[in-house]
Order: structure tokens, then C-alpha cells, then sequence
């Protein structure tokens, strides 16, 4: 594959005008050539000798499992008819693949590599295509361009890949890294990228369509816009008997004498023992472990036990048990550790194979026994604050809570140097706690489809999450995750879930909420009307079902996009007043503040916030439209409570790139489609999510 950087070009009204708005993009090329080729190099073979020695019974399935990848859906071309055709699969070798051939009246059973011999004796086309009148590689697999039900099979040194073919989709994890990497441009880099003289602008302006609207020439600016910005303070964090106060970087430490705000409640009630004991699965793998692997996860578990210690969780080990990436066996490992008072499982996965995740959080799931999965490999390395970071999970998972909001009084501006204008007229809040003074709930919604790489099977099924808060300090969770096929609407997801998750609230807590602010993930702009009509109204005929009467629970929703190509620049200037382009930090938020200045839209309550420090390249803002509200919010309070809400992610000790709750509904709808590529019907995830919904039961499997 050959991945290529160029431009995304767009026109948008806003408050500032017709503004176009353009970035970097990168798009994945196929490789290109004779199939035979490809074969060899995706199949991981050294040379095409290596590769026929190899054929025709001794090609393992897994080395053309990459090329079937690489290949799904992609148009081949083949030489004898030069007609091109989909790519569906890779058949058997053209000297044992068998077909019933039907000629002159006559029917008889006959290899494809026979077939092609036959056909070039009397045929010009195919005389030509095959030099000598015999494939020259009839041992090696033939390329199906028909389909499951009627296959076609053509020999593979007859096939030709067309270049200038994208490949955006279904990549391998491999794959992905290395185009993040590719694509993570550093902000000043970028920004000339975007501005140079070959950029989008230059072909918006020679472009007769843009012309003929009056677009282009003089009346595009080759600048960017410069446009008010607020900074928004960061949160105050509360620990056990403690305050942390990140910076304007997004992130913070937890130092030894810091202790999690709430351990799990089993701790102290198991017999009085005040001790959490964990069962230990290692999961057996195709290759031997090493030799030290015994010693490697005696360390692992001494080091989880102490970072677990040191941040107020008792953790104790009970016992290790080695079992096969089978569902049965792992079932009866995880049966005697629930019997034996095991509160948490943690698994570690020697087995590299894809479904070995799915099969034991099925398991574990259904059970109701919280699980950690660690990779072998992050075993072996053990890599800086490994043991710390899976703490934090496990925490939540166990019923705990890391940390919650504490209040911020009024001396950000008098501590915090100010990096932004901020307008005398638009007030940044101290505090949003008058919203979390009645009962309110966050609620997150999110729909994935199943995309994953290795999907051959044409399984389109959508997979739905509905995620809500369960305590005033939106710590805990619960979700309600279904499985539906591609017509099913979300409103009908949402419309069980939202009973459910209320109901579960109702249960946990006395009362109803009075409150519930609701993030919306996936969603384009031309959706909004209808997210309004048939999302909010399931949320409405939920409330009603449940008895709460008009008024008595009001709702705010909010629509969350990370797909736009919108970027904010901090320009700081350098010594001859050249501009520098770097990130900004967390809490710069951009909204209608700016007046006629402003890049948000002038039809919807818009806005973005920057909450994040990127790893890599250049940050992405999050936009935010808020569609619908009832509770009332100013601007500057849901920018807040929206900015506020992202220092609330259980998985690491960073604000995250937009809202939590639509973040923990990625995770749960993930874990949805792990679970059905495990065997989970329907009914299963049904039982899970009633499960995990129980008084008591920590909810937060999904994490």
C-alpha cells in the first residue's frame, strides 16, 4: 500500500461568511500490478520461487488472509477479456480447482488449469494471454471475481490490480499505525502544507464551477482567519482527602500519598475481610511461551498488587490458572473463581488470535465478573506506568470511582495567565454545580458498524450503546447495548435503553432525574432535524412510560463531531514576526462570541473546544451543536459542563478529546460488536445489560 498526502476542500456559511475550510488529507493506495506479485509480497513469501514451492497444498490460510485484506471489494482487471471485476476471494490452486463443464451436449469435470489449455487452442484471446498455450503457474490459487454463490475463478497470473485505487477501509492494525504516523503533522507544518501555492486554494481558484459562482480569485484570502477565542479553566480534580489542580497542558499525575476518591464497595464487605481477591487466566497461545513467562507474571502480579495498594485498593492474588482460547474451558476457570469469592478476573492473552478478547469477555460478561485483559507482549515489556494504568480501570470496573469534580472558586483568571481574548460581556462560570444540585444523569449515545478488518462475510449489522451516569459524581455507569441490523433506527435502541438506564437510576439513587444532558456521537449536520424529531422523542415517550410527568425531567441534547476538517492554530510569533504555528491548549474554546468574526454556524448553537493535548501532530478540536434544551443552559455553562465533563474518563489521567459520556458509548458499542464476533446473540447482550443494571453490581464492564 502507498499512502499520499493532499487536500479536503469545503464551503461553509458562518457568521464570518462563505468560509473554506480546508486540511490535510491522506488517502491509502492500493499496490498495483500483476497479481502474482502481490500474492508474494503480501503472503509474506521472500521471492516468487519461495512462494510456488509453497503451492499448491501447503499454503497456510492465514498468509493469504492479508491479501484477501488488502484485495476485498477492489476492482481487478483480467487480460483475456480486459473486462475489470470485483475482487471477492481466493480460490483453490487452477490445477485442482474442479468445475463441471457443459459442451456440446456433453458434461464432464474438469481442473481450471485444464480449462485455460482447452480455450487457447481455439480461442485468439486466449492464446494470446497464455504464452506457450499452458499457464506458467497452474499451482497457484486462482482469484474468485464472482461470488459466494456462483464462484469464477481465474488463474492469478491472468489478473491484473488497476492503480489509482483507494483503500481507506479495513485496514489492519499495522496498517493504521503507520498511516496515523504518516498523516501526524506537527501544527506549523500543516499550516504551510495547507497554504502553499499547490494547495486547495490554488484549485478552488481554477476551478470553472467555483468561477462561474464568483468564488476564487480576489475573493478568497490565502490567510487564515484570526478569530476570538475563550479560555476555559481547567477542572479541580478530587481525590481521597485531596485536591489536583491540572494545568493548562490536560493532564496530572497521581503521586504515591494520592489515593482513589472511592474504592470498590465489595472491599469492605466480604466477610469482613476488607480484601478484594483476583483470579489470574493465562490464555495459551500457538507457539510455546519463553522460558521465563512464569517469572514474567509472577512480577506482573506483584506489581499490580503493590500500584493497587498504593492507591487504596486491597488487592489480593488467589491463584493462576493456565487454559485454551476455548469458551467452555475459560467458563469453568471463571465458574471457580466466582465460587471462591473472586471479585475481579484478570486474563492474560498469550493467544494473538482475534476472537481471544471477544471469547472472554463473553464469558465474563454473562457471568457478571468483571475482567481485565492484558496482552502478553505488554507483560513482557512492561512498559513505563503499566500497572497504574490498568488500576484505573480496573477501579471503575470493580464499582470504584478515580476522581470527581470538585468546585473552582473564582481565582483562575488571577492564577492563569490569559492566552486568549476573553469579551467583558461573556462571563467564563466558576461553577456548574447548581445542575448537579437536583439528580442528573449524563448520557452518552453512540451506533458502530461492524468494519472490522477480516469481515468477509458481508455482515453489516449496526451495533447501538446507550451509556448513563449512575451518582452525583458521574463516576459510575451503566449500559444498555443491543445489536441490529442496518434498517433498525436508533430511536428504537435508544427508546429501550433510556427506559432502562432511568429505571436502573431510579433503583440506585430513590428518585428519578431531574436532569439529563445527553451526547450524541456519529451524526452529520443534515441528520439534526431528524435526531430531533425521533432521538429526543424516544427519550420524551421514555420519561413517560416511566410515569415522570411533563416538566418533571428536563433534557438537553448535544451533538458531538470529530469528522470535520475545522483546525485552531495558536500563532506565536517569532523574533522578525514571522508566524509560528503551534497547538492550543486545553480549554480554548470558539463560539459565537466572536460576533461577525466567528467561524460557527449562524443557523445552530455551535461551538468547539479544544479539551485535549494531542500524543502526535496536530490537536482536533470536538464541535459541539446543542439542538435541544429544556434545562436552560447559557452557552458559556454547556461549554463548561461539556469541557468539564472530559477530565471525567476512567482510562487515563488526561482530559480526552471530547465529551466522556459519548466516549464511554464508543467503548460500550465496541464491546458489543467483540461480543456478537464471539458467538452473543440478541438475547445475550439483553442479558448482559440486565445483569450489569443491578443494584449492586458494578456497571462498567465495558471500559
Amino acid at each position: 500500500m502507498n499512502a499520499r498526502l493532499g487536500y479536503s476542500a469545503a464551503l461553509k456559511v458562518t457568521m464570518a461568511g462563505l468560509t473554506l475550510v480546508s486540511d490535510l488529507s491522506l488517502s491509502v493506495f492500493l499496490a498495483c500490478g500483476e497479481m502474482v506479485n502481490l500474492l508474494q509480497i503480501l503472503g509474506g513469501w521472500r521471492n516468487l520461487d519461495d512462494l510456488l514451492k509453497s503451492c499448491p497444498l501447503n499454503v497456510s490460510e492465514h498468509r493469504l488472509k492479508p491479501v484477501e485484506r488488502h484485495m476485498k471489494q477492489c476492482k481487478v482487471k483480467v487480460m483475456i477479456t480486459n473486462h475489470t471485476k470485483k475482487f471477492f476471494s481466493i480460490g483453490p490452486a487452477a490445477s485442482v480447482a474442479m468445475f463441471d463443464l457443459e459442451e456440446n451436449g456433453r458434461k464432464e469435470r474438469i481442473s481450471v488449469a485444464e480449462y485455460y489449455e482447452r480455450k487457447a487452442k481455439t480461442d485468439p484471446l486466449y492464446a494470446n494471454a497464455l504464452r506457450g498455450g499452458k499457464l506458467r503457474y497452474p499451482q497457484l490459487p486462482t482469484i474468485n471475481v464472482g461470488n459466494k454463490m456462483k464462484a469464477v475463478l481465474v488463474p492469478a497470473e491472468l489478473v491484473l490490480v488497476p492503480d489509482g485505487q483507494t483503500k481507506n477501509k479495513n485496514l489492519t492494525p499495522k496498517v493504521q499505525a503507520m498511516v496515523v504516523r504518516h498523516a501526524a503533522k506537527l501544527p506549523d507544518e500543516r499550516m504551510k502544507f495547507i497554504c502553499n501555492e499547490k494547495s486547495a486554494l490554488d484549485m478552488i481558484s481554477k476551478d470553472n464551477i467555483c468561477r462561474n459562482f464568483g468564488i476564487g480569485g480576489e475573493s478568497l484570502s490565502t490567510e487564515p482567519i484570526a478569530v476570538q477565542c475563550t479560555l476555559l479553566p481547567p477542572a479541580k480534580l478530587l481525590y481521597r482527602e485531596a485536591v489536583v489542580e491540572p494545568q493548562l497542558n490536560g493532564e496530572w499525575r497521581i503521586n504515591k500519598p494520592l489515593k482513589f476518591l472511592q474504592v470498590p464497595p465489595r472491599s469492605s464487605a466480604q466477610g469482613g475481610r476488607g480484601k478484594d481477591y483476583f483470579g489470574v487466566i493465562v490464555v495459551k497461545g500457538q507457539f510455546p511461551p519463553p522460558k521465563d513467562y512464569q517469572k514474567q507474571i509472577d512480577d506482573f502480579i506483584h506489581y499490580l498488587c503493590k500500584e493497587a495498594v498504593d492507591l487504596g485498593v486491597n488487592l489480593v492474588h488467589g491463584s493462576t490458572k493456565l487454559v485454551d482460547n476455548h469458551p467452555r474451558d475459560i467458563d469453568d476457570v471463571v465458574q471457580d473463581f466466582k465460587v471462591n469469592g473472586a471479585s475481579l478476573v484478570v486474563c492474560l492473552m498469550h493467544d494473538t488470535s482475534p476472537n481471544c478478547y471477544g471469547n472472554i469477555k463473553l464469558v465474563c460478561d454473562l457471568l457478571g465478573m468483571p475482567s481485565q485483559c492484558v496482552k502478553f507482549s505488554n507483560v513482557e515489556r512492561n512498559p513505563k506506568g503499566f500497572h497504574g494504568n490498568l488500576m484505573l480501570k480496573i477501579n471503575h470496573k470493580m464499582g470504584g470511582v478515580n476522581h470527581t469534580l470538585s468546585s473552582r472558586g473564582p481565582d483562575f483568571e488571577a492564577t492563569n495567565k490569559k492566552m486568549f481574548t476573553q469579551p467583558d460581556n461573556y462571563p467564563v462560570p466558576d461553577s456548574i454545580s447548581w445542575v448537579f444540585d437536583e439528580p442528573t444523569m449524563l448520557m452518552g449515545l453512540d451506533a458502530s458498524r461492524n468494519t472490522d478488518p477480516g469481515n468477509f462475510k458481508g455482515d453489516n449489522s449496526q451495533h447501538h450503546a446507550v451509556v448513563a451516569s449512575m451518582d452525583g459524581k458521574c463516576g459510575q455507569y451503566c449500559a444498555y447495548v443491543s445489536v441490529r441490523n442496518t434498517k433498525s433506527d436508533f430511536s428504537t435502541t435508544l427508546q429501550e435503553g433510556s427506559q432502562k438506564l432511568i429505571g436502573t437510576f431510579r433503583e440506585r439513587n430513590g428518585v428519578f432525574p431531574r436532569h439529563i444532558i445527553v451526547y450524541r456521537d456519529g451524526i452529520a449536520d443534515n441528520q439534526f432535524a431528524e435526531v430531533i424529531d425521533k432521538e429526543v422523542g424516544a427519550i420524551k415517550d421514555s420519561l413517560a412510560y416511566l410515569g415522570i410527568p411533563e416538566g418533571g425531567c428536563k433534557v438537553t441534547f448535544i451533538i458531538c463531531q470529530k469528522r470535520h476538517s475545522t483546525r485552531l492554530f495558536y500563532d506565536h510569533k517569532q523574533p522578525d514576526n514571522k508566524p509560528f504555528f503551534t497547538n492550543p491548549c486545553p480549554g480554548v474554546c470558539l463560539d459565537e462570541s466572536g460576533g461577525m468574526n466567528s467561524v460557527t454556524s449562524a443557523q445552530t448553537l455551535e461551538f468547539y473546544i479544544n479539551s485535549h493535548s494531542p500524543i502526535q501532530g496536530t490537536c482536533k478540536p470536538c464541535k459541539y451543536t446543542m439542538i435541544y434544551d429544556e434545562i436552560g443552559f447559557t452557552l458559556p455553562q454547556i461549554e463548561l459542563v461539556t469541557y468539564w465533563s472530559t477530565y471525567l474518563y476512567c482510562r487515563c489521567n488526561r482530559s480526552v478529546s471530547y465529551a466522556t459520556p459519548a466516549f464511554y458509548a464508543h467503548w460500550a458499542s465496541r464491546r458489543a460488536k467483540a461480543l456478537t464476533g464471539s458467538g452473543a446473540t440478541f438475547k445475550d447482550l439483553q442479558e448482559i445489560t440486565d445483569i450489569w443494571s443491578k443494584p449492586g453490581q458494578p456497571g462498567m464492564f465495558f471500559v
